[in-house]
């Protein structure tokens, strides 16, 4: 198995079978059908009655709530901006801790910006039933979104420390963050497996991803300067040393699934993204992280020998469990913006891309490494 060719074989695939589709930017300029329904899905969104109960003491206004719900993109509104005492923004005051901020959170790492562009306030506003003349003097728009994108996160990440004045800023700071995480992912993966007898050839190609990731976060931390995000420097616990099961099961989470699908997505925005600089290095990326995907499945294999049978049936059940978690991840539609400019794929074909990846990746990779 070649991902180099599966992958952009799906996405011609799921684009010849999804009419919901429009061409790239360079072809069409209008928006796409999937794009109305999403946004139209938004602008019926209402604000929230969820409070947050262990925020509710220290605002007379209220505690926080959610203005406007598109899925993966969650914009909060804090009447009484961001509380004292808990590290929740750093002296360069950037975000660091989100999770009871973000209504509903349900995951504490998501990476959250404080929104300051009056337009994006306002067009929030405008797409939400919310009165802007009750908006309060210290208050602050916080857009919370779910984590994504490429990349391969090391343990020990601390969560995502973010600003941006648009979705399209957060998004790619967010990944900025991930992409330059993972830099010691790759380092800790390329010690670790020397230590297991790795040969020459696997040991040079995660030395290449190391380089690889140095380049993806510099182009994100690009794109989010772009349009209006900053991310400060991933900050990685050590973890110590790590038996092979960990290891494996680390590979499975992070490489066989996560970055494969990331490699997908990647290869789909570099193909239907309408910013020609996102297009740019989307491309760069998407090739460089399949060959990551690949490097994965690789890692697996060395592996694998190297536990015992209970030892690999609980890798191929956290493969199970991750693909699963990422089925239910996929159906957050992502912010318009970042469908029609980063070509980030919307519900349907992310549901599609994924099906895809089912069959012809995961299922594949299973059925070659049981036949042998």
């Amino acid at each position: 198995m070649r991902l180099e060719r599966v992958l952009p074989a799906i996405v011609l695939a799921v684009a010849a079978c999804d009419e919901d589709r429009v061409a790239p930017a360079d072809a069409r300029a209008e928006v796409g059908a999937e794009d109305a329904t999403v946004e139209a899905d938004a602008a019926d969104a209402g604000p929230s009655d969820a409070p947050i109960d262990t925020y509710a003491v220290w605002c007379e206004a209220g505690a926080p709530f959610l203005m406007n719900d598109q899925g993966c993109a969650k914009f909060v509104y804090s009447p009484c901006g961001l509380p004292e005492g808990d590290p929740v923004v750093n002296d360069a005051g950037l975000v660091q801790w989100c999770g009871p901020l973000c209504v509903a959170g349900d995951a504490a790492d998501d990476p959250c910006a404080v929104l300051s562009d009056p337009q994006v306030i306002g067009v929030v506003l405008d797409a939400s039933s919310y009165d802007a003349a009750s908006l309060t003097d210290g208050g602050l728009l916080l857009l919370c979104e779910c984590t994504g994108g490429s990349g391969r996160r090391p343990a020990g990440l601390a969560p995502a420390c973010l600003r941006a004045r648009s979705a399209l800023g957060a998004h790619f700071a967010s990944m900025a963050h991930l992409e330059a995480a993972s830099v010691p992912a790759f380092a800790r993966l390329g010690h670790e497996l020397a230590s297991l007898g790795a040969g020459p050839r696997m040991l040079r190609d995660v030395a290449r991803a190391v380089a690889d990731e140095r380049r993806h976060a510099a182009l994100t931390r690009a794109l989010a300067r772009r349009f209006g995000g900053h991310a400060q420097a991933p900050r990685v616990a050590e973890v110590g040393d790590r038996d092979v099961a960990t290891l494996a099961r680390e590979n499975e989470i992070e490489g066989c699934v996560r970055e494969t699908f990331g490699a997908l997505v990647a290869t789909w925005q570099a193909a239907h993204a309408r910013d020609p600089h996102v297009r740019r290095a989307m491309t760069a990326i998407a090739r460089d992280e399949t060959r990551h995907a690949e490097l994965a499945f690789r890692v697996r294999r060395f592996l694998a020998p190297k536990l015992d049978s209970a030892g690999r049936r609980r890798v191929r059940d956290i493969s199970r469990a991750t693909i699963a978690r990422l089925r239910d991840e996929i159906g957050r539609a992502p912010h318009p913006d970042l469908v029609r400019r980063a070509g980030l794929p919307g519900p349907r074909t992310a549901r599609m891309l994924f099906k895809h990846a089912e069959r012809h990746v995961w299922a594949v990779a299973r059925f070659t490494e049981q036949a042998h």
